[in-house]
């Protein structure tokens, strides 16, 4: 039997530089440990990668929120998927920039805006724009009253793979589905 490390295994020397006097003579104790990498790859530390979203259409898409930082993480989190990209901070500067641009396909709207919420800017917009996509984000704990209309709801704080999957749900549905999906 070998005192070497198998494949599979990384030796790990730790020389401990204290010296021993035995016998008068001077002597360097020396640990060996060994390290097995296939071991270190545990099936719970794999679980937790986060997975990165496949690669999906893009789309133009309208942020809306008051909130500063939460409209630039969901702005941010929509240009690395590849979405073009535009932001309102309300919900009147929101339908202002449909009518500049009618390609929007996509409103991700924060719920509870000052103004005008989020759900009243969707009502308003699908008025004038009857096949354009709604989404909106909420705060934790926020939850819909029995007489809201269907829409998509994410709740915040939300990973980009979240957001992508939920944007995908959204386009994917009839406009004004008649379901509530909570993620």
């Amino acid at each position: 039997m070998s005192n070497e490390p198998e494949a599979n295994e990384f030796a790990v020397r730790q020389a401990d530089d204290q010296q021993y006097r035995s016998g008068g003579e001077s002597v360097r104790a020396t640990q060996t440990r060994t390290f097995d990498h296939d071991a270190a790859l545990v099936p719970s530390r794999r679980a937790n990668r986060i997975p990165t979203p496949t690669p999906t259409p893009t789309y133009v898409v309208l942020a809306v929120a008051d909130d500063e930082r939460a409209r630039l993480d969901t702005v941010m989190m929509l240009e690395d998927l590849g979405h073009t990209v535009f932001k309102a901070t309300s919900g009147e500067q929101a339908l202002e920039r449909l009518r500049q641009e009618p390609a929007i396909d996509l409103v991700v709207a924060d719920m509870a805006m000052q103004l005008m919420s989020g759900l009243e800017l969707c009502v308003a917009a699908q008025r004038v724009y009857p096949s354009l996509r709604f989404m909106l984000t909420t705060r934790s704990g926020e939850s819909p009253d029995s007489d809201e209309p269907a829409l998509l709801r994410l709740p915040r704080p939300f990973l980009q793979f979240d957001l992508a999957r939920t944007v995908e749900l959204a386009m994917e549905m009839a406009p004004w589905s008649p379901r509530v999906i909570w993620l």
